[in-house]
Parts: C-alpha cells; sequence; structure tokens
C-alpha cells in the first residue's frame, strides 16, 4: 500500500530549495551525486503544475531533487514557476500516484541556513578568505571564530527570488555571467544595516544564493549577534553570528 501525505511549507520560490514530507514517495534514502540534479531518486518522482488561466506553456515540470528517501524529498522548485501564484505538486512512485496538492508561489522568501540545519542558531556563515571558516565562537570542534568590524562575510541563503542569467532548472548556476538577484536585499547584524557588495546564485550550486556583506562598524560584539535578510518586504528567519 502506498501513500503520500504531502507537508510543503506555503510561499515557496521558484529556483529555491524546499522539503516535501510524505509517506513512501521513494523506496530508499539516496542523495544525487551528479548536476543537472536528477528528477527520479529511489524511484520516486514529483511533478509541479503551474496553476493559471493562461499558461505559459503545456504539461506537468518534473522537479530536480537533492536527496529523497521514504519520508522526505529535499528538491529545488523549478524556475517555471516564476510568476505564477500557485501551482500542484503530484508525487509518482511505479505506477501509483498521489493526489495532486496546491502549493502557493511567492516572489520572495528568504531562508537562512543554521548549522544546525534547523533554521536557527549559528548561522552557516562564513568569513571571506579565511579558509571557510565560519562567523561564530571559537570551538575545537569546528573551524570557526568571531567576525572581526570591517571584515566580509558570505550569508548563504534560498529563497531570494528572480535573478539575472537563470540556470535551466536542476542546473548549477555560471560564474561568467554571474546571477544577480533582481532585487539587493537589506542585511542587518545585530540591528544595523549592513553594506551588500554581491547578491545572487552561488556559482556551480544549484538553488543556492549567497550574499557578501561588511560587518559594520557600529555592529554589537557577542557570540549571538542576530543577522536578519529582508528582501522584497519579505524578512528571513533569524541566525547568528559572533562578532569582535
Amino acid at each position: 500500500m502506498w501513500d503520500f501525505h504531502h507537508r510543503l511549507l506555503s510561499g515557496v520560490v521558484a529556483g529555491s530549495i524546499a522539503s516535501v514530507y510524505g509517506l513512501n514517495p521513494s523506496t530508499e534514502s539516496v542523495g544525487a551525486d551528479v548536476v543537472p540534479l536528477p528528477t527520479s531518486l529511489g524511484g520516486g518522482m514529483l511533478h509541479m503544475t503551474p496553476q493559471s488561466l493562461a499558461l505559459r506553456f503545456d504539461g506537468d515540470v518534473a522537479v530536480p531533487q537533492f536527496f529523497s528517501s521514504p519520508g522526505q524529498q529535499n528538491v529545488q522548485i523549478p524556475w517555471e514557476m516564476e510568476g505564477f501564484s500557485s501551482a500542484t505538486i503530484t508525487a509518482i512512485l511505479g505506477q501509483e500516484q498521489s493526489a495532486p496538492v496546491d502549493v502557493e508561489i511567492v516572489p520572495y522568501n528568504p531562508g537562512l541556513f543554521s548549522t544546525n540545519a534547523r533554521g536557527f542558531g549559528q548561522g552557516s556563515i562564513q568569513i571571506v578568505g579565511a579558509g571557510g571558516a565560519l562567523a561564530g565562537p571559537i570551538s575545537p570542534f569546528t573551524v570557526a571564530r568571531p567576525a572581526k568590524k570591517c571584515e566580509y562575510i558570505t550569508i548563504w541563503a534560498t529563497g531570494l527570488g528572480p535573478v539575472t542569467h537563470p540556470p535551466a532548472t536542476g542546473a548549477p548556476a555560471s560564474y561568467d555571467p554571474l546571477a544577480h538577484t533582481m532585487t539587493l536585499p537589506k542585511v542587518t547584524i545585530g540591528g544595523v544595516a549592513a553594506p551588500v557588495f554581491f547578491s545572487g546564485l552561488a556559482p556551480l550550486f544549484v538553488g543556492l544564493y549567497q550574499i557578501n556583506v561588511k560587518v559594520p562598524e557600529e555592529a554589537p560584539t557577542g557570540n549571538a549577534i542576530e543577522v536578519i535578510v529582508t528582501i522584497g518586504g519579505v524578512s528571513s528567519n533569524v541566525v547568528t553570528i559572533a562578532v569582535q
């Protein structure tokens, strides 16, 4: 007996990373090891169909997958969904197919990555030119140190919306040309505005955005300074960095 109960947070953004939870959407746990991303992992597939009175194209769009398991699929929302306000998503496994479920499509829904993979606490934010070190408290378990004022950091995110030179769905972003966000986000560190020097897709990655900012001289110091990104009037989850 195969069933599928969809639990996808509302407000997904075209081109972004999302998770779909269900019952038996695939037969095994497996991660993608190639790009462009495959649209079937563990035998399971997802299809999205935009809902509109005037569709720009016919048929379903296969959803690229980063990871699939019997309970969860991590996917990229197809770029083809851009400009639509809603879509349906359907799971397929062999000859069985779930009932379609409605999904809201929005232009922006910024999400910042955290080291605990739960969207809060220490952010997945690195100090530029520091060998990949996290901007976090010094720890014997991770390569991390507090960011200094006026240093540059890279914030890893998703859901920042449309970009220049978008790659094909499932394909990585390029270095040349870079894919810049069409809207420049606002970033605050400890409530202080941080100058943004780049915002766009991370080259060679799928669905991953990066924002390069300068830690402001006026930023407060401490081991858990809040970082918030706002774009298109929508604010992100809150993560933290260490600043000295």
